[in-house]
């Protein structure tokens, strides 16, 4: 089991096509893998996020290695369905620094 939880890459990685090195989105792949499996459930409506999140690490050109569904402060994980009483979604994306917060 591994307490790593939560990665933040360099702005200018993201967008990327293509790695100077492909043992980064190597590692990416590896990384995604092992938070996909050490996921049971998100901290709003307990859904199971392994099965309806296969990819918390981005693979895309333009989001490589940005990590989604998870709190860039407390490192807590969340589904977009989750909502407070009043139906506000409880993790949010600051569209400044492109991190998630609950």
């Amino acid at each position: 089991r591994c307490s790593l939880k939560h990665l933040r890459f360099h702005d200018d990685w993201h967008y990327e096509d293509d790695p100077d090195d492909p043992r980064f989105e190597e590692f990416l792949v590896r990384y995604n893998a092992m938070l996909v499996n050490n996921l049971t459930a998100c901290c709003g409506i307990r859904l199971d996020l392994s099965s309806h999140y296969p990819e918390i690490i981005s693979l895309d050109e333009g989001e490589l290695g940005i990590q989604d569904w998870t709190c860039s402060e407390c490192a807590q994980y969340y589904c977009c369905e989750c909502t407070d009483e009043d139906g506000n979604k409880l993790l949010h994306s600051c569209h400044t620094c492109e991190r998630n917060y609950c």
